[in-house]
């Protein structure tokens, strides 16, 4: 009787230190494991879950998602703490303004809904951004309205901008958008960014300085990104059965020395720009955040 016992309370320890296990394993895959779909028994190494990286991104998709929220046609102070001293143009006006606004419409003809800053600072740098603004974005609505009864194919023409002074950054990103007849829709993006300190502009490197990141890390993160935005395209082109645009993932424009569009916003972080509207018949738009 003593053995039959023995082996009894041996059979039921183990049972129960099978539940305590299953149980203890059901627990961390529901609220600690991360990769319960691609590996649901945890064969092979399992990578710690890294929160804080996790955390980051989850802020950095939530930056992305609210970008269009930041184009409000006005400049943003982070803080009654910025530097003032620099020389205004016109004392009353902000730091950047609308310097021209137009809302017009003509039946079969046009329709454009216009607002382009400028930076209200007196110096070199803030004169040559001002005439770059005015060339590249000035110069089609001008052209629109002096050409319009010979205009053919109906055109759709939109500015508008964000900017945000903080500290001694000034930033500023105008986005321009154009549909002209049966072309594709085209949305553009510059960006400036001005030092108001020095009065020169701040490079991306600069920036990378600030926000204490290495070349090779951001580099890393721009190539993973372009990479998985490349591949969801090329899902969803095949899924849809068309043409959608194409990125290059190869293409040297993805290198940090020679991206030149980016936007310092009011949440603290830089935007990276890669517009392809800029300069092909496309929406497509990529944002790298850090």
């Amino acid at each position: 009787m003593d053995i039959k016992m023995d082996k009894r309370l041996i059979i039921y320890a183990v049972i129960i230190i099978i539940c305590i296990i299953s149980i203890g394993i059901g627990v961390y895959t529901q609220f600690f494991y991360k990769d319960v779909e691609t590996n649901p028994f945890m064969i092979g190494n399992v990578e710690p879950v890294d929160n804080t990286a996790v955390e980051n991104k989850e802020k950095e998709e939530t930056a992305k998602n609210s970008f269009d929220s930041l184009f409000i046609n006005a400049v943003t102070y982070t803080s009654s703490n910025f530097n003032n001293s620099v020389i205004r143009k016109e004392a009353a006006k902000d730091l950047v303004y609308t310097s021209n606004e137009l809302s017009k419409n003509m039946t079969n003809k046009y329709s454009m809904n216009i607002h382009v800053p400028a930076l209200n600072i007196e110096s070199t740098v803030a004169n040559e951004i001002n005439k770059n603004i005015e060339d590249t974005f000035v110069k089609k609505a001008t052209n629109i309205l002096a050409n319009a009864d010979s205009i053919t194919n109906y055109t759709i023409y939109n500015i508008d901008y964000a900017s945000c002074v903080s500290g001694n950054i000034l930033s500023l990103l105008i986005r321009a958008t154009l549909k002209e007849g049966s072309n594709p829709q085209r949305i553009m993006y510059l960006g400036y960014n001005y030092n108001l300190q020095t009065g020169t502009k701040i490079t991306l490197k600069d920036y990378m300085e600030y926000k204490n990141i290495t070349e090779a890390t951001l580099q890393n993160k721009i190539d993973k990104e372009i990479e998985e935005m490349a591949q969801k395209t090329q899902n969803l082109s095949s899924i849809l059965g068309t043409s959608l645009y194409r990125r290059d993932t190869k293409n040297k424009m993805y290198k940090v020395e020679n991206t030149n569009n980016y936007f310092y916003g009011p949440d603290n972080y830089v935007y990276i720009i890669y517009a392809y509207g800029n300069a092909n018949y496309t929406s497509e738009t990529d944002i790298i955040v850090f």
